[in-house]
């Protein structure tokens, strides 16, 4: 579609710089969560449980990871423009799913608190880590 322009949005500079940014975000965030993921995987494996630190990271990756798809996710539907609030639009779609992740408590903003106190060695509840 074409914005306040006679360049399409795919043509302008302005969603190049978005698009790339959404796609490293995307890429990084992928990468600390398979890497969390990967490390409790093979402590159990080895040692049959995870450690309260690697718990920590897959806890702190996993809110993380949401956090970062709302803002990819918010920063595409922008992107969109007006076709984006149409029901036949997936950004639509996508943002409307995004939200209703971020709203699970395995994700809450007191998953990153409890995840920052235990980064800085200080108690914690750690009953759902």
């Amino acid at each position: 579609k074409r914005a306040h322009s006679r360049k399409t949005i795919a043509e302008q500079p302005h969603t190049h710089l978005k698009l790339a940014a959404a796609e490293a975000q995307l890429r990084s965030v992928r990468a600390f969560y398979y890497e969390a993921i990967d490390a409790v995987w093979d402590s159990t494996q080895q040692q049959g449980r995870a450690s309260l630190a690697l718990r920590r990271d897959l806890r702190l990756a996993s809110a993380y990871t949401v956090t970062s798809c709302v803002q990819v996710v918010d920063a595409m539907y922008a992107l969109g423009g007006g076709v984006s609030v149409y029901q036949t639009s997936r950004l639509q779609r996508y943002l409307r799913d995004v939200q209703v992740a971020r709203q699970h408590i395995m994700v809450s903003p007191s998953v990153m608190e409890t995840a920052g106190r235990l980064l800085l060695d200080m108690k914690a509840n750690v009953s759902m880590f």
